[in-house]
């Protein structure tokens, strides 16, 4: 698993929970985040890249599979979130399709959005 990965991983071990309604994590990038690195020098943002691996690790435990994302149906990015601002991530319970499974997910910062996607997922399976 990359650095990327297992930071992200990290957060999510503290504080995801899933239910009927979806799944939902409250984390928080620290400033030497691995994501910052060369977005932007002396004003750090998150990437969105990183809001879209997010979900996809969150829907990969509520699963309890490997996913890779095969579409990117929406990614609207309305806020910055800046190092150490808490975002809340929520995301629907993944629907079957005969694409893959379907999620949208929301990444909130205090009383505004900050991004909303919808992701077309996949399993990944090794080829024998």
């Amino acid at each position: 698993m990359s650095r990327f990965k297992k930071e992200i991983d990290a957060l999510l071990e503290k504080t995801f929970t899933t239910d009927e309604t979806g799944c939902k994590a409250e984390v928080s990038f620290d400033t030497d985040f691995i994501g910052f690195n060369g977005h932007f020098p002396n004003a750090p943002v998150l990437p969105g890249i990183v809001m879209i691996q997010l979900a996809v690790m969150m829907c990969e435990r509520a699963v309890g599979e490997s996913l890779h994302i095969a579409g990117i149906r929406e990614a609207k990015f309305t806020e910055p979130v800046l190092p150490r601002e808490k975002i809340t991530a929520f995301l629907s319970p993944a629907e079957e399709t005969e694409n893959g499974l379907r999620v949208k997910g929301s990444f909130n910062k205090q009383d505004k959005t900050a991004a909303r996607v919808s992701l077309l997922l996949e399993t990944d399976q090794k080829e024998s």
